[in-house]
């Protein structure tokens, strides 16, 4: 589990996609065998993974829903049964990280790599390839709630991360499903990301790794495919438990489903968008771009064999975009213009995204694991349902579990209109 303060819990219920092998491994809910939940009414059950061939209605619609149908609608998830993935299974399994300081240019470069290997249908699912960017972090943090909240709990919130410059990056790996010898296929494929990025990586960019390893590391270790890693290694490497900026932020999970990216201005696109958060004063972006799809890939086969309500199991592409922004100055009085440039972009830049002419989809399909700004579920669930008919099959469970609306904490959760009336 990569987020590491969203724990165990929250990440079964919104599924888990990891962005360094889920395309090998699909999602955290298809390792999980059974889980316990105390319900409205004091009862504790025990929910199974349904079993092919002997349907439980009872159990079966629980699984459903829970599994993807909005953390904490349902009840509280005590404990739950996983079945382990094992080092041995996957030797030779390798990854490369490559870091560079950020430029509009390399950014658009790194995006291109991306577009290439989204649309490889045939890409074997043991690859994995991932583009980022992580905005600065300052020196001299604002005063705010969560700085406050970062230096007063942070055995709850987290420690904040090191300053640092505005960071590019890519993760690539092979999870060596076969279990066999380290490929030519997995050479060529690192070769290939490493020639790419080469002429995008300054010595300055290389010093810098170098001095900033034994901290910077910490966060975001810096590995190369010259040597094997086992995959528990791999993953928990890349587990964060810090937050990534001491700043309120807003999001957007756009789940694409477009194979032309190399052809429809994708990489150009997301470069300027990119861009324009990065030149706007007090905003800093951390934005991923995570390559999901292939006939091959485990996001959408295993999907048939663990039918949950997690949605947009097809899609191709992920784009993770969260812009952090200051809401004061260093003097700690309010300062509203880096907000409103954010609250902003966000709809400026789906424009781009989403829709007849977007770039990664036409759909507006979001998770509700990250549900934007939306604080009404019922009246947004055509973008984080698959259908109308999953929706209401997860709201005949709510209704049945929950009759009294207990867990309905607030709008975001499902049948929340009925407690919701007003206001």
């Amino acid at each position: 589990m990569r987020c590491g303060a969203v724990r165990a819990g929250g990440h079964l219920q919104s599924g888990r996609f990891s962005v360094f092998c889920g395309r090998s491994h699909g999602w955290f809910c298809d390792h999980i065998t059974q889980f316990r939940l105390i319900t409205a009414d004091l009862e504790t059950r025990v929910v199974r993974k349904p079993a092919l061939g002997q349907p439980d209605k009872e159990n079966d619609d629980l699984w459903f829903a829970i599994v993807g149908g909005s953390p904490g609608n349902f009840g509280i998830v005590t404990e739950m049964t996983i079945k382990p993935l094992w080092d041995k299974d996957y030797p030779e399994s390798r990854t490369s990280t490559i870091y560079m300081h950020y430029s509009r240019e390399a950014h658009e470069a790194l995006l291109q790599i991306v577009a290439e290997y989204n649309d490889k249908d045939d890409l074997p699912a043991d690859f994995n390839l991932c583009a980022f960017v992580l905005g600065s972090y300052p020196l001299v943090l604002r005063p705010n709630i969560d700085t406050r909240m970062m230096s007063q709990h942070p055995e709850i919130y987290g420690e904040g991360l090191e300053p640092h410059p505005s960071v590019l990056g890519i993760w690539a790996t092979w999870c060596n499903l076969d279990g066999g010898e380290y490929s030519q296929e997995a050479k060529d494929f690192f070769a290939d990301i490493e020639a790419k990025t080469r002429p995008h990586v300054s010595i300055i960019d290389e010093i810098f790794t170098k001095i900033m390893a034994t901290i910077f590391g910490k966060v975001m270790p810096i590995l190369t495919p010259d040597k094997a890693v086992p995959m528990s290694a791999l993953t928990r490497a890349y587990s964060f438990p810090k937050r990534v900026h001491a700043n309120p932020y807003v999001s957007g999970t756009w789940c694409g489903q477009s194979m032309s990216l190399t052809t429809n201005g994708f990489a150009k696109w997301g470069a300027e968008v990119t861009a324009q958060v990065e030149d706007q004063e007090g905003c800093y972006p951390d934005f991923e771009w995570v390559v999901c799809g292939g006939k091959h890939s485990k996001n959408k086969t295993n999907a048939l064999t663990n039918p949950t309500s997690v949605a947009w199991r097809d899609l191709t592409i992920l784009c993770f975009q969260y812009v952090h922004y200051d809401n004061t100055d260093l003097l700690g009085k309010p300062w509203s213009g880096p907000a409103d440039f954010s609250f902003a972009w966000v709809p400026k830049a789906k424009s781009g995204a989403i829709g007849p002419n977007g770039t990664v989809g036409t759909e507006d399909h979001r998770w509700n694991a990250f549900p934007e700004q939306d604080n009404d579920l019922d009246a947004s669930r055509k973008h984080y349902f698959q259908s109308e008919a999953v929706y209401q099959r997860v709201l005949d469970t709510k209704r049945w579990i929950d009759p009294h609306d207990v867990f309905t904490a607030n709008r975001f959760c499902v049948g929340a209109s009925r407690k919701y009336k007003s206001g």
